[in-house]
C-alpha cells in the first residue's frame, strides 16, 4: 500500500508522537510506502520514503498563522496524492484545515487520541489568561474535530473509554470505531545497572538516598498537576527525603508558570524539579532511576506512560480515569486512585514508599502481547476492509 501518514507530532513526545512513529516503523517492515506529511523537521529515520515535510512560520496573529497552516497543507497534499495513495491516516485534528475535496474520495483513517469535549469537561483550574484564550480556541479546535470524524471512514482510539466518548460527545457510530491498544518495543526502555544509576543521580543532584517520585507528560491542567503538588507536599511531612520530578514540556506556559508559583508558596521548590521537556530517546533514564511513577490525570484516554512503567517494574499510581487501565489492571505494584484528589495520591504515595510489603508482590507480569508488530498488523488489516469497502461503495 501507499499510506500518506499526516502527523503533527511524528516521534515528539511519549504519547501520540511516539505510538505513530512505532506504527510507520512497523508498516515499512511490512513492505507498505510511507508517505509522511508533519511538521517535526528532524527526522533520523532512514527506513522511511519519506515524501515531504513541512514547517510553518509562527505568527504573532493567530488567524494568520491558521490561513498559512491551511495553504501549506493544502498545497502539500496536492503534491502528496501525485503518488497513488490508496489510504491516508490522520493523527492530528489540525489536519481538519485541509479541504477534503483534495483528498479525491481517498479512504481516510482518523486516529482520535483524545476528543476537545473530553478535555474541556474534565480539567482542573486554568491559570486566567489561558481560559480566556482558550474561549476562542476551543470553539475552533471542536469545529476541526468534527471535520475529522466526519470525512473518516474508521476511526481508531487506543481505549474502550475513548470509544464511549466519541459515541457520548459526538454520536459516533459504533461500528465505525477500532479499538488499537498502544505497543512496547522494550528495546527503547533499556534497564540500567547500579553503576549507571548513580551516575545519572549525581549528574542531576540527586542523592542515593532520596525517594524520587516521577511525573512524565505534559504540563497542563488535565494531568493532575496541581493535586499531585498538594499531595506531594503531604508526603514530604512523612518522606522528607523525596523527590518530585516533573518531566515533560508545558503547552501552556501560563499554566506552567502557576505551577511553578504553587512549588513556591508552599515552599518546597528545593524538593521539586520541573525538567522540561527530555527527548524520548533518554527518558528510559528517568524511569531506571525513579521508586513510584505518578498518572494523577482528571482526563487520560490511554496513557503510554503506564505500559512504560510496566516494562521497568516500578509502582504506578495513577487515576482511575486512565484508559490503559483496561491492560494493566492485574498489575501488582499499581495503586488507583480519584482524580481530583490529592489526599488520595497522598496516601496512596505513603504506602507505595514506606510499606516494604507492597514490593513482595508476585512480578509475573508482562506487556508482550502488546508490541508494535502486532498493532501495525491490526493496522493494515483495518486499512485493507477500508480500501475494500469504500471500493464496493463506488462500484456500487
Amino acid at each position: 500500500m501507499n499510506i500518506g501518514v499526516l502527523s503533527m507530532y511524528y516521534g515528539r513526545g511519549y504519547g501520540v508522537g511516539y505510538s505513530v512513529k512505532k506504527e510507520v516503523e512497523e508498516l515499512v517492515k511490512r513492505g507498505h510506502n510511507i508517505f509522511l506529511i508533519s511538521n517535526q523537521i528532524n527526522f533520523n529515520n532512514k527506513k522511511i520514503n519519506l515524501l515531504k515535510k513541512y514547517n510553518f512560520k509562527i505568527s504573532k496573529i493567530p488567524l494568520l498563522n491558521i490561513l498559512l497552516l491551511k495553504k501549506n497543507l493544502n498545497k502539500i497534499l496536492l503534491n502528496v496524492k501525485k503518488n497513488n495513495i490508496d489510504i491516508y491516516y490522520i493523527n492530528s485534528l489540525e489536519f481538519g484545515l485541509i479541504n477534503f475535496k483534495l483528498f479525491d474520495n481517498c479512504p481516510i483513517v482518523y486516529f482520535a487520541r483524545s476528543t476537545i469535549k473530553g478535555i474541556e469537561n474534565n480539567k482542573s483550574k486554568e491559570y486566567w489568561i489561558d481560559r480566556i484564550k482558550r474561549k476562542f480556541i476551543v470553539p475552533f479546535l471542536n469545529f476541526l474535530e468534527k471535520r475529522c470524524i466526519k470525512f473518516s471512514s474508521k476511526i481508531i482510539v487506543k481505549s474502550n473509554k475513548m470509544r464511549q466518548e466519541l459515541i457520548s460527545y459526538y454520536n459516533v457510530n459504533n461500528s465505525k470505531i477500532e479499538v488499537i491498544t498502544g505497543g512496547i518495543d522494550y528495546s527503547d526502555f533499556p534497564h540500567m545497572n547500579k553503576q549507571e544509576i548513580y551516575q545519572f543521580k549525581s549528574g542531576i543532584n540527586i542523592s542515593n538516598k532520596d525517594k524520587i517520585i516521577l511525573f512524565v507528560g505534559r504540563i497542563m491542567p488535565v494531568k493532575g498537576i496541581d493535586y499531585l503538588i498538594y499531595s506531594f507536599y503531604n508526603v514530604l511531612k512523612f518522606i522528607p527525603n523525596s523527590k518530585l520530578l516533573l518531566v515533560g514540556g508545558s503547552m501552556l506556559s501560563h499554566y506552567d508558570r502557576k505551577m511553578i508559583k504553587l512549588v513556591k508558596k508552599l515552599h518546597i521548590q528545593e524538593s521539586v524539579d520541573f525538567i522540561g521537556l527530555v527527548p524520548q530517546e533518554i527518558i528510559y533514564k528517568y524511569y531506571n532511576i525513579c521508586d513510584v511513577v505518578v498518572v494523577p490525570s482528571t482526563y487520560e484516554p490511554f496513557g503510554m506512560v503506564c505500559l512504560q512503567t510496566v516494562i521497568f517494574k516500578k509502582p504506578l499510581v495513577c487515576s482511575n480515569v486512565v484508559g490503559a487501565l483496561d491492560y494493566i489492571n492485574s498489575y501488582p505494584l499499581l495503586k488507583i486512585v480519584s482524580p481530583y484528589s490529592a489526599k488520595e495520591l497522598a496516601e496512596a504515595l505513603k504506602i507505595v514508599l514506606l510499606d516494604e510489603n507492597f514490593f513482595l508482590s508476585n512480578l509475573k507480569f508482562n506487556l508482550k502481547i502488546l508490541n508494535w508488530s502486532e498493532v501495525a498488523k491490526r493496522l493494515e488489516d483495518i486499512f485493507f476492509k477500508v480500501m475494500q469497502e469504500k471500493q464496493y461503495l463506488i462500484l456500487k
